[in-house]
């Protein structure tokens, strides 16, 4: 309701109203199949379009567009850099669920941690790319370059799209995987602790720095966010260190997901489009 409040209100004039607002039913409609999928096709089939339906969506808000001095081309050049890396992330998920579906013939997650096949080199190596698909998607740091390119450039109403509908998809899609994060953190493995903490710690401050040094709305909360998934992946550490149990990690990433989608993104949509040219 957000966002369809947000694309009427920048919207209202246009002449391709309605297609906007087709194409965003159709993402809602994937964005519904993808919430409760369990079955790897389901899953990527509704990402799929989801990811296509965003795309397509954020392109036609953006047609005609002049911002910050910037043709219409310069725009949609950072949007295409940023949906390329989804498409990457979705290219990566859909190596991984083939390597897990070949080598054991099942579709679900659960499933395939309860197979005498959970600890062979190819599932691992399989859950491993599907991480690093979700983290492709998410745009964590070094990552995030696109995004944050992106989110100075595009209207208005193209980013209520990202946070309200792209970025919630990333952290669902986290919870997805936290059987996954869960088997490799079980296994008592360092490295990958170590390797979740950098990531977290490196987007909380990053997020927090660049915050610091912006004046504008927009940016500031693009930051915030790319801060919450920091912290999302840091209950994956605690349970890693023993101080969560995993009931507790998915109630701490679900209130993050609250928070964002509930008060800080329609609160910071609101400032945003008081804002008199999105700079200052």
């Amino acid at each position: 309701l957000n966002v369809l409040l947000f694309l009427c209100l920048f919207n209202f004039r246009k002449d391709n109203l309605i297609k906007i607002i087709l194409i965003f039913d159709l993402c809602i409609l994937s964005f519904i199949f993808f919430i409760p999928s369990v079955n790897f096709i389901v899953m990527f089939s509704s990402l799929a379009f989801f990811i296509t339906g965003v795309f397509q969506l954020v392109t036609s808000l953006n047609r005609g567009v002049f911002l910050c001095s910037m043709p219409e081309y310069t725009i949609k050049n950072n949007i295409i850099r940023f949906f390329l890396l989804s498409a990457l992330s979705l290219l990566l998920m859909f190596l991984g669920f083939s390597l897990l579906f070949g080598a054991t013939d099942l579709k679900t997650f659960s499933q395939v941690l309860e197979s005498d096949f959970k600890n062979t080199s190819l599932i691992k190596t399989g859950f491993f790319i599907i991480l690093l698909s979700a983290f492709l998607f998410s745009g964590f740091v070094p990552l995030h370059s696109p995004y944050m390119k992106m989110q100075k450039r595009i209207e208005k109403s193209s980013t209520s799209i990202i946070w309200l509908l792209y970025i919630l998809a990333g952290i669902i899609l986290l919870l997805k995987l936290k059987d996954i994060f869960f088997f490799f953190l079980d296994s008592d493995n360092k490295y990958i602790i170590i390797a979740l903490l950098v990531v977290s710690a490196a987007c909380v401050f990053a997020g927090n720095l660049g915050a610091l040094k912006t004046t504008s709305i927009r940016r500031i909360f693009s930051f915030f966010v790319l801060s919450i998934l920091g912290t999302s992946v840091l209950g994956f550490v605690q349970y890693g260190l023993g101080l969560f149990d995993g009931t507790t990690v998915l109630k701490y990433i679900i209130s993050n997901c609250i928070l964002l989608g509930v008060t800080y993104m329609p609160l910071m949509l609101v400032f945003y489009s008081l804002e008199t040219n999105g700079d200052d």
